[in-house]
């Protein structure tokens, strides 16, 4: 599913400027979001084609990602620029090596990413939505601060707990049980 379905991956301003990059893991993948030299956003694999080492990790500003392993340097965009010692190997063209694009789009500030060449587009998706998140500005709005917490956990259990208040007449029955009941109120007869 989630292989079909646009994922919000970070903001615009994350990423301001040319050069400008994140890594992070995306359904079990190694990507980078990069703000290319030529002004584009781009999501991408972050493994090298050679020998498969990571060419970024963490996040920074850098105008070639070289892998470590044997030194093949990869533009912002992606494009193969330099793989030593290759040069005149029988059926090798470094125009013809890129890292993996991953479908992009910019929605609001929101950089969003589908593995799904074939996916709808995401904001004709949510055109109904317009009106109401006009009122808060999120084109505008900039990460402040990213925390991350470990955890060996169920997230999506997580994720359930916080959407209903059910529990509350256990767990939290002397404290959230008086102000997010869990009970609903009993309808007129």
């Amino acid at each position: 599913m989630f292989r079909k379905s646009w994922l919000p991956l970070a903001r615009v301003d994350q990423v301001a400027k040319p050069g400008d990059f994140l890594s992070m893991g995306l359904l079990g993948r190694p990507v980078m979001i990069v703000h290319g030299q030529d002004g584009e956003i781009r999501v991408m694999s972050r493994t090298c084609l050679h020998r498969a080492a990571q060419v970024a990790e963490g996040n920074g500003n850098r105008k070639l990602f070289t892998c470590p392993y044997h030194a093949w340097s990869y533009d912002t965009a992606g494009q193969l620029l330099r793989a030593p010692l290759l040069e005149g190997a029988e059926d090798f063209s470094e125009p013809d090596c890129r890292l993996p694009q991953v479908r992009t789009e910019i929605w609001q500030g929101f950089i969003l990413a589908n593995f799904d060449p074939d996916a709808a587009p995401f904001a004709p998706q949510v055109t109904t939505f317009e009106t109401y998140f006009e009122k808060f500005r999120l084109v505008d709005m900039a990460v402040v601060r990213t925390l991350v917490y470990a955890s060996d956990w169920n997230w999506k259990v997580l994720v359930e707990n916080f959407m209903e208040a059910y529990h509350h007449i256990g767990v939290h029955q002397e404290t959230l049980e008086h102000s997010c009941h869990a009970r609903f109120p009993r309808a007129r007869q």
